[in-house]
């Protein structure tokens, strides 16, 4: 996942997405469980189903392997967050010089992270079986 140095202009939002169908449980957990922090693990630990466990995973990878693309000098398992009294994850102060922010969302088999230098960033998307009017959906809104 890995691509560099990467520069936000202001303004600007990436996104980034995996599809968890692209990922194996025991790989990922072989490669990455090491990078949750002592709080992230018993979470990880308490989902009861295989799927649940490689969502929260794989968000978490997907976090820090996105932010070390912008901010190379820390390595993804060095990242460290906060929560807000949501449960919103957000870089430690001291770690965020380069003012990245971000916000995670995932629905069936995708998930969604976008990443901004602003701090009202948000993101979701939602599995849906049924096809909508998107444009009409969209100019109302």
């Amino acid at each position: 996942m890995s691509m560099g140095n990467m520069e936000i202009q202001q303004g600007e939002i990436h996104l980034w997405q995996l599809k968890q169908a692209d990922f194996d449980l025991a790989e990922l957990r072989s490669a990455c469980v090491s990078w949750l922090t002592e709080s992230e693990l018993p979470r990880y630990h308490r989902y009861q189903f295989d799927r649940h466990r490689k969502q929260f995973l794989l968000g978490r990878v997907l976090m820090r392997s996105a932010l070390s693309n912008y901010d190379t000098r820390l390595a993804p398992d060095a990242w460290q967050f906060v929560q807000n009294q949501y449960g919103k994850p957000a870089i430690i102060e001291a770690q965020n010089s380069k003012s990245l922010y971000f916000n995670l969302s995932h629905s069936a088999d995708r998930l969604v992270l976008a990443v901004a230098n602003f701090s009202n960033i948000g993101v979701d998307i939602e599995h849906a079986i049924k096809s909508r009017k998107v444009a009409a959906i969209a100019a109302r809104y």
